[in-house]
């Protein structure tokens, strides 16, 4: 790969995690309710997707359009089901007074685990990969190198974004601290994760 071509593949990754979508606002609502170290768990779990994503393209993109076609379905409603899960484990919880609240191992790896299959289950994604993607790099031609260099770079577009909103999402946290009753913004977490679970489901 070229610089321009890693440049231009670099900028087109932070426009793509930029457009408002499921991963945002999973990161979004568990920083909110967890904290920075969810937050930024969550935003690990997109990245990882996205490998899934390249790795797929890179080893047969003919083959890996079948495949996800078959996939997408499964994941759909997996990556659905594990929202409400959240959303209602989110209502269960004890109230917590303090912000950033107090995290947790479970915390950490259930944000992961969610960040993963919303990207998985997500159209934008699956589609930039297998028809943008390629018009960015030269498939059949890449060699390991090439490949590292591509992971380094979706690592610093998409992950970059999302830390940042995850590390916004803190600080705006801070700001309304003590203004905004700690059982409302459970509530309103659950409800948005509740709403884009439904989202994931109706719209894709």
């Amino acid at each position: 790969m070229s610089l321009a071509d890693s440049l231009t593949l670099f900028f087109a990754m932070i426009v793509l995690a930029l457009v408002p979508g499921p991963g945002i606002v999973v990161v979004v609502t568990r920083t909110a309710e967890k904290g920075l170290t969810a937050g930024i768990a969550a935003s690990c779990g997109i990245v990882v997707g996205d490998f899934v994503f390249i790795l797929g393209v890179v080893s047969g993109l003919s083959s890996l359009s079948g495949f996800l076609g078959e996939m997408f379905i499964f994941t759909k409603y997996l990556g659905a089901a594990y929202l409400i899960y959240l959303a209602v484990d989110l209502l269960l919880s004890s109230d917590r007074p303090d912000f950033p609240p107090q995290q947790g191992v479970r915390d950490t790896r259930k944000s992961f685990i969610a960040g993963l299959l919303i990207t998985l289950a997500n159209p934008k994604a699956m589609l930039f990969y297998l028809s943008f993607f390629p018009a960015f790099v030269d498939v059949p031609s890449l060699n390991s190198v090439d490949l590292v260099l591509i992971m380094i770079t979706a690592l610093a577009a998409v992950g970059g974004v999302m830390v940042m909103y995850a590390i916004l999402t803190v600080k705006a946290g801070r700001a309304a601290a003590g203004k905004i009753n700690n059982r409302h913004l459970k509530y309103l977490a659950a409800t948005v994760l509740a709403g884009t679970a439904v989202y994931v489901v109706l719209k894709f």
